[in-house]
């Protein structure tokens, strides 16, 4: 299955704009006077969904709230800073979601047609139960996320056996290479 979203607009130039620049989609292709209507595909290659606009004479009459939201999952930290300073590069305001989820676990903004727009990180949880996951959790850590957060936070210090990768948990400390070689050996 294929998932399109397709919305009707009247500057099909300022969405184009917005949804690369700031969102980072990619045009996929467009159409131009296809039974009097021109559009766009925004997205990425070779995912099984992307956003189509179109404009035509007959000017859009959606009606929305503002529960109505396109949500993006962001899939690193660094993919969430980045959007974020995108966002004050361009002077958008961030807006207060009625939804308080959201307003925990996002950022919204309006579209050039005001249609709302969330960005929130991908929480990848902790499902395995090693022992060194087992350690993890026991320390109140649910996600990477907060797993990363936590480890870049720790202070500097040799680790009594470097082999131990759970000693940096357990003695709440690592070099540079225990802190990358710790979270290495989870993914594995």
């Amino acid at each position: 299955m294929t998932f399109r979203y397709a919305r009707h607009t009247t500057d099909l130039n300022r969405i184009e704009k917005f949804y690369t620049e700031i969102v980072g989609l990619e045009k996929l292709g467009g159409f131009e006077n296809h039974n009097r209507y021109d559009g766009l595909f925004l997205g990425y290659p070779n995912e099984n969904w992307h956003l189509e606009f179109t404009t035509s004479m007959n000017k859009p009459n959606s009606k929305f709230d503002e529960k109505d939201m396109l949500v993006f999952y962001l899939n690193s930290e660094a993919e969430f800073k980045r959007i974020k300073k995108v966002i004050n590069q361009k002077n958008i305001l961030l807006e207060n979601p009625k939804n308080p989820y959201w307003a925990e676990n996002g950022i919204l903004i309006s579209d050039p047609d005001n249609f709302k727009v969330v960005f929130s990180m991908k929480q990848l949880m902790f499902n395995s139960r090693d022992k060194l996951t087992t350690l993890i959790l026991n320390k109140g850590i649910n996600n990477w996320s907060e797993l990363i957060d936590f480890t870049q936070k720790l202070p500097y210090g040799r680790n009594e056996n470097r082999q131990d990768f759970s000693l940096v948990m357990k003695e709440n400390k690592g070099t540079c290479s225990s802190k990358h070689s710790f979270l290495k050996k989870l993914l594995i």
